[in-house]
């Protein structure tokens, strides 16, 4: 989580969690405009 930690590094509410969920709903939004990328 290092690069998410600096990229949010100045966004202190953001959390771990928080960050999890957004990289997940970004993986599904490529997949959705890209089906083959893993």
């Amino acid at each position: 989580m290092a690069a998410g930690h600096l990229f949010f590094g100045g966004i202190g509410y953001l959390d771990e969690d928080a960050y999890k969920g957004m990289l997940e709903q970004v993986k599904n939004e490529v997949h959705s405009l890209f089906p083959r990328t893993n």
